[in-house]
């Protein structure tokens, strides 16, 4: 066989071993991308869980846990949710009922 003969094989067999490669692969860089981002969230949550700005102390409690020497009892925020960095950022207006549920 001679090279010219060989070459369109050739491009065929690349072609086909190039587009093998892509549709094995093709998966796996999003999937390493989308743990990446689950472990920002992660990090993000832990922040926004140790920001001293997330915190609330009752201020009939806390009086009255001062006037007992005893220091006030402060409630920090809890991550739930994963998404809640995103959804934190979209809050203009916030509701809650009497039973003191969040809408």
């Amino acid at each position: 066989m001679s090279l010219p003969f060989c070459l369109p094989v050739l491009c065929a067999s690349f072609i086909l071993n190039f587009l093998t490669q892509y549709i094995l692969f093709s998966f796996m860089i999003p999937m390493s991308l989308y743990v990446t981002i689950e472990l920002v969230k992660v990090g993000q949550a832990k922040f926004m869980e140790w920001d001293a700005r997330m915190s609330w102390a009752d201020p009939d409690a806390a009086a009255a846990a001062l006037a007992a020497g005893v220091p006030p009892e402060t409630k920090w925020m809890k991550v739930k949710n994963s998404s809640i960095c995103e959804e934190l950022g979209n809050i203009d207006y916030i509701f809650s009922d009497k039973t003191g549920t969040l809408t």
